[in-house]
């Protein structure tokens, strides 16, 4: 039903594809990702979350004031480019029991307003951000 309502909309269309396949891409989700200038994340987070989508990272909007970025994060360079507030912080760990398949997560996150990009795991093989300066 949500791929028919994409399909019949000529500037959605090219989403129906994957909802079909099985990708959810809510109004909200569609109208973030063709707005290229938009931010959701709070004032602490906003730089990089442009920055990243300016850098051609793929930014999705999760909900409200939280992306997921497909990158891996270098935090001390991140650190260095964005003289990130105190309230940021990252983290990188596994999700799930040690005898299953683990899920790795990453998150940088500011505390002070709840917000998050959600970001790649540095075992996962994506591209880095910030991109580096070798």
């Amino acid at each position: 039903m949500r791929a028919a309502e994409l399909s019949a909309d000529p500037a959605r269309a090219r989403y129906a594809t994957l909802v079909e396949r099985g990708e959810d891409w809510s109004d909200a989700q569609i109208y973030y990702y063709e707005t290229v200038g938009m931010s959701v994340t709070c004032v602490h987070l906003d730089l990089v979350e442009r920055a990243m989508r300016a850098a051609g990272v793929e930014v999705r909007l999760v909900k409200d004031t939280d992306v997921s970025a497909r990158c891996c994060i270098d935090f001390e360079a991140l650190k260095r480019l964005f003289n990130l507030y105190s309230s940021v912080s990252y983290a990188e760990f596994y999700l799930g029991n040690p005898d299953e398949h683990e899920r790795p997560a990453a998150f940088l996150v500011c505390g002070a307003h709840n917000c998050t990009i959600h970001t790649r795991h540095s075992d996962d093989g994506a591209p880095l951000f910030p991109p580096s300066e070798r």
